[in-house]
């Protein structure tokens, strides 16, 4: 961001200068600035569809961390459905943790036996992984 005298804010075109002007009147170039701007949000948009990666892991990589503003919408979206997922999955955990559980649940998609523990740690088959629906319990 860049001020006038004034404190206005400038149009970030007052704000290009050539390598020449740079050196002439000693200026520092904002590099985080640049790194988030001109180079993240391009990558971020770029691989946002590409499955296992996210901002975070991109950022981490320029070292930085605070991402909130680089993220799209559906990316803020599925950070909080993912959030709320694990918040679930671990008030599960501690709610049946003193629940011991007898007998299996079957797999739809491979057969296996999944022992319950498993199922309530992890909604998922710990042999193909699939998930599994909560119905499944009953």
């Amino acid at each position: 961001k860049f001020y006038n005298k004034g404190n206005e804010k400038l149009n970030s075109s007052l704000c290009c200068f050539s390598i020449s002007e740079i050196k002439k009147y000693n200026l520092k170039i904002d590099k985080d600035y640049y790194i988030r701007n001109q180079i993240l949000l391009p990558i971020n948009r770029l691989c946002e569809y590409i499955e296992g990666t996210n901002v975070e892991k991109i950022s981490s990589c320029f070292n930085i961390y605070n991402v909130k503003e680089i993220k799209t919408e559906e990316q803020n979206e599925e950070s909080y459905l993912e959030t709320n997922v694990l918040s679930l999955l671990s008030e599960s955990e501690e709610r049946f943790k003193n629940i011991h559980l007898k007998g299996f649940l079957t797999c739809h998609n491979c057969s296996h036996n999944i022992k319950p523990v498993i199922f309530i740690k992890y909604f998922r088959c710990n042999k193909c992984l699939s998930l599994l629906a909560i119905e499944q319990i009953r």
